[in-house]
C-alpha cells in the first residue's frame, strides 16, 4: 500500500471519529456556542481544580461544556451538585435520593474491563453503574529515615524487622524502652488496620454481597487487633494520629495513606505491616452524576472519560498523591516513565507512588463495598481501638507515684480484652443485630 493511501485512510478515520462525536454531541444537546454548565462538588482537591481548568480551555471550548469546580466543607453539601467527586460510601448515601444517574449505557463492559481495575468498580451495592473510579489510595508505612537508620544500626535491625505487625510491635517496644518512652508508630485509622488484619488472617470482618453486608466480629481476629494495635497504645509504643506525627518528630513511623505523604528525602516509604499475608485495603475516589438532565449527564460522562484517559489520569491522580484509576497507568514501567515528565508536582513522593502501584500490579488489595450504616462500623472501631485516654490514665498513675508495673492494673489484665471486645459487640449489635 503506498503512502498516499495510508495517509488517506488515517485522515478518513479521524474525520469519521470527529463526525461521530459531533453527531452524539448534537443528539444530547451540546452546542459550543451555548455551552452547558456542570458543577462538580468535592472536598478540597487542588489537582482536580487544575485539570478542570485544562478541560475547560481545550475540550470544553470545542464541545460546549463548562465544568465548574465547587469545593464543599462537608459531604452533606454534595446533594445539590450536578456531579460529585468523593468516596463510594458517600455516593451510596446519595443514591438514596434516586437522583444519581445510571451510566451503563455510556460505558460498555469491554470499555470498563479494559480501562479500570476490576476491584475498583462498584458492582455490588449500587443498582447498576452509578460511579466511575478516578483515583485510588492505599495504606503504607512511612519512616523518619535518619532516626530509623540510627536506631536500626544500634540494634542490628533492618526494614525486614518491621514487615509484620509482630515485628513492628517488637521493634516499637525496644525503641520505647531505649528512648525515654517515645512512641515508635502513629496510626491514623484503627478501622483500616482491623479490616486489613482480618483479611490478612483470611477471616474478614466485613463481607458484602448483593444482599447486603455481613459483619463478622471474630473473637480471634479482634484478639489479634487488641494484641497488636490496641494494647501497644496503652503501653505507649503506638499513638493514634496521622502523618503529621512523623513530620513533627513525635514518632519515628506512621501508618498512613499514600495520599498523605509528600516528597521528602528524609522519609523512607515501605509497604504497610501485615499479618500472615500482605493484602491491603483499597480506597477509591469516584465520580457520579447527580442529575436527571440528559445533556448534563452526557456532558458529565464525557468529562469523566477525559479525566480517566491515560495522560490526564496520570496528571490528576499522581499530583493528588494517589494511584491513577486507569489500568494502563498502573504498569510500573509506564509509571516510571511518567514520573520523569514535567507534569508532576515537586511535592509528589515518587518512591511511594511506585511502591503503591506495585501493590496494585500484584493484586494485593481488597475493597469494602458500601452498605447501610457503614459509618457506624467505622466510627465504632476507630473510637474503641483508639486508646489515647487509656494511655493518659496510665501516665497520670505513674506521675502520681504508682509503680509502672502496677499502672496497668485493670487495663491490661486478663479481663481487659473481654471487656473491650464485648463493648464493641454490644455497640454494633444495636445497629447490625447479632454477629
Amino acid at each position: 500500500m503506498n503512502l498516499k493511501k495510508i495517509v488517506s485512510i488515517v485522515l478518513c478515520s479521524i474525520m469519521l471519529v470527529g463526525c461521530s462525536q459531533d453527531m452524539q454531541d448534537r443528539k444530547y444537546g451540546l452546542d459550543k456556542d451555548n455551552p452547558i454548565n456542570v458543577t462538580v462538588g468535592t472536598l478540597e482537591d487542588t489537582s482536580l481544580r487544575n485539570v478542570i481548568d485544562d478541560f475547560n480551555s481545550t475540550v470544553g471550548i470545542d464541545r460546549g461544556i463548562v465544568i465548574e469546580y465547587k469545593e464543599v466543607s462537608s459531604t452533606d453539601e454534595l446533594s445539590s451538585m450536578d456531579m460529585v467527586s468523593t468516596d463510594y460510601d458517600t455516593i451510596y448515601s446519595l443514591c438514596a435520593n434516586n437522583s444519581i444517574a445510571e451510566l451503563s449505557s455510556y460505558f460498555s463492559t469491554l470499555d470498563l474491563g479494559n480501562t479500570y481495575l476490576d476491584t475498583s468498580i462498584e458492582d455490588i451495592s449500587f443498582s447498576g453503574l452509578k460511579a466511575i473510579p478516578t483515583k485510588l489510595d492505599v495504606n503504607i508505612l512511612a519512616l523518619n529515615k535518619s532516626e530509623w537508620e540510627s536506631f536500626a544500626s544500634a540494634n542490628a535491625l533492618d526494614t525486614s524487622s518491621i514487615e509484620t505487625w509482630d515485628g513492628i510491635l517488637s521493634v516499637a517496644e525496644t525503641y520505647y524502652n531505649s528512648n525515654d518512652g517515645k512512641p515508635f508508630l502513629s496510626i491514623y485509622s484503627g478501622y483500616d488496620i482491623a479490616l486489613e488484619i482480618s483479611y490478612q488472617d483470611a477471616n474478614p470482618l466485613v463481607s458484602t454481597s448483593s444482599n447486603g453486608a455481613s459483619i463478622n466480629l471474630s473473637k480471634d481476629v479482634m484478639q489479634n487487633v487488641w494484641n497488636k494495635v490496641t494494647a501497644p497504645q496503652i503501653k505507649g509504643y503506638f499513638i493514634y494520629g496521622g502523618y503529621e506525627n512523623l513530620e513533627s518528630d513525635t514518632t519515628v513511623a506512621s501508618y498512613c495513606k499514600l495520599s498523605q505523604v509528600t516528597a521528602n528525602d528524609d522519609v523512607l516509604i515501605l509497604q504497610a505491616p501485615y499479618d500472615n499475608n500482605s493484602t491491603y485495603k483499597l480506597d477509591i475516589t469516584a465520580m457520579a452524576i447527580n442529575s436527571t438532565d440528559d445533556t448534563k449527564i452526557y456532558a458529565g460522562v464525557e468529562f469523566i472519560k477525559w479525566l480517566t484517559s491515560t495522560d490526564i489520569n496520570y496528571k490528576y491522580a499522581i499530583n493528588s498523591g494517589c494511584i491513577p484509576a486507569n489500568k494502563d497507568c498502573q504498569d510500573v514501567s509506564n509509571l516510571k516513565d511518567y514520573l520523569n515528565s514535567d507534569d508532576i508536582s515537586s511535592n509528589v513522593n515518587t518512591t511511594a507512588e511506585i511502591l503503591a502501584v506495585e501493590l496494585i500490579e500484584n493484586k494485593n488489595v481488597f475493597r469494602i463495598s458500601p452498605f447501610d450504616n457503614i459509618s457506624i462500623l467505622e466510627t465504632t472501631l476507630n473510637t474503641r481501638i483508639n486508646q489515647t485516654e487509656t494511655h493518659n490514665t496510665v501516665t497520670k498513675r505513674i506521675q502520681g507515684g504508682v509503680l509502672e508495673s502496677k499502672a496497668y492494673d485493670g487495663l491490661l489484665d486478663s479481663s481487659s480484652f473481654k471487656t473491650w471486645y464485648d463493648d464493641i459487640c454490644n455497640q454494633l449489635r444495636t445497629t447490625f443485630g447479632e454477629q
